[in-house]
């Protein structure tokens, strides 16, 4: 009896920790994998088992061809839009933020930023950190950033040895399931 209660304890904490990990950093190199992460976790969730569905998946690429911080924050407003099927709500950079806050204050939700600025505020976006079933992961190969992105789990993608990465290589040509 007292190892079920410990193990019930367990999975109490385990689930609470869990329910505070709302925003993750995935940094490293270059061509490391990041995307390919955020990529199999995006595929994951849509086609995951009914019991860990979340209401949306939204994948955001940050725009890098702007300049202005205003026009970066409203194409990532208008790409949330767009996902949650509110594009005709789409208006000036205030009102987004309080629709998209809005629809999203009661939803879960992973929030997939492929880039991500130090200029960009999420708040400013309309995420907060009080949606209570939002995640945010970012992805960046800028460990300054993360100083400026409060972060609850960080996960650094190394480059795999040249050993490894040719058992690696010679699997997938042999079409060999990678687990």
């Amino acid at each position: 009896q007292q190892n079920q209660k410990e193990e019930e304890e367990e999975k109490e904490a385990e689930a609470e920790a869990k329910a505070k990990l709302k925003r993750i950093a995935i940094c490293g190199e270059a061509q490391v994998g990041k995307t390919n992460i955020m990529k199999n976790l995006n595929n994951w969730f849509d086609s995951c088992p009914p019991s860990a569905k979340l209401d949306y998946v939204i994948w955001v690429t940050v725009p890098t061809n702007l300049h202005e911080k205003e026009d970066v924050i409203k194409t990532i407003q208008e790409s949330i839009l767009r996902r949650l099927e509110l594009t005709e709500q789409i208006s000036a950079i205030d009102k987004n933020k309080d629709t998209i806050c809005t629809e999203l204050r009661e939803k879960s939700y992973l929030l997939l930023f492929e880039g991500f600025s130090s200029s960009i505020q999420l708040g400013k976006i309309g995420v907060s950190y009080e949606h209570k079933h939002g995640i945010v992961v970012i992805e960046t190969t800028d460990p300054v950033l993360l100083r400026s992105f409060g972060f609850d789990q960080k996960i650094k993608v190394e480059k795999l040895p040249y050993n490894d990465s040719r058992k690696l290589f010679d699997k997938i040509m042999e079409g060999e399931k990678l687990s």
